[in-house]
């Protein structure tokens, strides 16, 4: 079976919200990821929360959410690090 591929960007969806790309992540400035960052934690607990409460209808969004805090991290990171200049040898 031959795999179709698709010219449209990836994107997750959750909770009826797309998730921005990881080249629309690094057109934003520090503090945007920042507020992405803190906005994204705050919906991992609450999902961990429905979780527990057995309310939580797609579990998975909890390993998106942790995917998307990485991402978030690792541009920050390479922000900070073009903002200094350091390069990682």
């Amino acid at each position: 079976m031959a795999v179709k591929k698709s010219s449209k960007p990836a994107e997750i969806k959750t909770n009826n919200k797309l998730m921005k790309t990881t080249k629309d992540l690094r057109s934003n400035n520090l503090q945007e990821l920042t507020d992405q960052l803190l906005a994204v934690r705050n919906n991992l607990s609450d999902a961990r929360r429905s979780l527990v409460a057995g309310e939580l209808v797609n579990p998975r969004v909890i390993n998106s959410y942790k995917k998307e805090i990485a991402r978030l991290k690792t541009i920050m990171v390479e922000k900070a690090r073009e903002a200094t200049g350091k390069e990682d040898a």
